[in-house]
């Protein structure tokens, strides 16, 4: 910790959903100093829908107001209401649903002070020393912080600097997941209010009836 905040200081490596989650988590105490260092010139995602369970539901609870009306302002509402599940869930809860993650993210941006958030900052070298965690980044900047938590991906530096770059290898396990968008007024007339409102896993020979 600087000298003229006695705060504990946390860098965030990943600007993502997961890290801007914790960000937000984290920002609620006074006591910590909380930034991000994100890659990219900006926040933002390009990807598909992400699925939300009960579980993850209760984690957004945990981390505050901001996050849970982030995923809920833009998930997809389930048909299905009244079913059993194995545990209670939070208030107002749905169950499974789905939410785009451009459209999370962008909920979760707002909740992010920005002068807590740093762009075009790729981690390159992280050390440990008795000053504190130094993340030196791509453009020639570095900073020291009590604490760095990796949320930089799968091909992140953290997990390399973590578990080793040989183990950090992404290794093809033999299976391959096609995911696409399609409108829902298309999916709907496809497959039916039941299946289109609600998350299906369709598996097996006899699945297209």
């Amino acid at each position: 910790m600087s000298a003229s905040d006695e705060r504990i200081s946390v860098s965030i490596v990943g600007g993502r959903i997961g890290g801007l989650c914790l960000a937000i988590g984290l920002r609620k105490y006074p006591h910590l100093n909380v930034h991000v260092y994100e890659a990219a010139a900006s926040l933002g995602e390009i990807g598909a829908g992400v699925s939300i369970d009960p579980n993850f539901e209760r984690a957004l609870v945990v981390l505050g107001p901001e996050a849970l009306s982030a995923f809920r302002k833009h998930a997809t509402p389930r048909g299905r209401k009244g079913r059993r599940q194995p545990h209670p869930l939070p208030e107002e809860s749905l169950g499974m649903q789905s939410v785009h993650q451009a459209h999370f993210l962008d909920e979760l941006v707002k909740a992010v002070p920005v002068e807590g958030t740093h762009f075009h900052k790729c981690l390159e070298i992280l050390e440990e020393g008795p000053a504190g965690v130094t993340l030196c980044f791509k453009d020639g900047q570095s900073t020291v912080a009590d604490a760095a938590i990796g949320a930089d991906g799968i091909r992140g530096h953290t997990r390399e600097y973590l578990i080793g770059e040989e183990l950090v290898k992404a290794r093809f396990s033999g299976s391959v997941v096609h995911r696409g968008l399609v409108p829902m007024e298309a999916a709907v007339e496809v497959l039916g209010k039941e299946h289109a409102h609600n998350c299906t896993m369709l598996c097996g020979p006899e699945t297209e009836q």
